[in-house]
């Protein structure tokens, strides 16, 4: 079956409108907040996507709980990435958008082929944040992958010291590579187990 850009548009369009705050309330057994029907609410996000054909791709929806403090290490992903926050603030930088950004409840951002999303992490010492990531890839890509992009593991550990150095040395940025490996592993198992 082959997904074209459309049919994956059409289908984060159906996405957005599920998780809006009337139908989660509606779903939920609470009235929904009276709107005005004259008054179309905007999107909540626009983005071009690349141009590529997505025959024997996949969509990973997977939810990213940032506890209080939380500061991930630089990562990237097969394909590319629409994430919704749901829950906090999150900031993010991701390679060739610009600096560092913070993103609230009910925005999204784009993380395009071939990006590093080099800074990701919980904006507040004090309250949890949470990211609904959806991970377009080729069916049995490793979805997320340590380091920067087109790095081979030289870059790769140059960036990872340069890191540490910048968080204080920090056992988080060394965990979260660790957990990014864990996952990916079991990610692999489970695909294998499916096939």
């Amino acid at each position: 079956m082959m997904i074209t850009r459309r049919d994956a548009v059409a289908s984060l369009a159906l996405f957005a409108e599920f998780i809006s705050p009337g139908h989660l309330a509606a779903a939920q057994g609470q009235a929904a907040p009276a709107s005005p029907t004259a008054a179309p609410r905007p999107p909540v996000f626009t983005h071009d996507l690349p141009n590529l054909t997505m025959e024997d791709w996949e969509v990973t929806v997977s939810y990213v709980d940032y506890a209080p403090g939380r500061v991930g290490a630089a990562h990237h992903h097969a394909g590319f990435v629409l994430a919704y926050v749901l829950e906090g603030a999150v900031i993010a930088k991701i390679s060739g958008q610009g600096e560092e950004k913070t993103y609230t409840t009910g925005q999204m951002f784009y993380e395009q082929p071939g990006a590093t999303h080099e800074v990701s992490k919980n904006a507040s010492q004090t309250q949890p944040a949470k990211l609904l990531a959806m991970i377009f890839a080729k069916k049995g890509s490793v979805l997320t992958t340590p380091g920067f992009a087109g790095q081979g593991r030289s870059g790769f550990r140059a960036r990872r010291r340069v890191q540490s150095r910048e968080i204080g040395r920090s056992e988080i940025a060394r965990s979260e590579i660790g957990n990014v490996r864990l996952e990916n592993v079991r990610l692999q198992k489970v695909r294998r187990s499916r096939n």
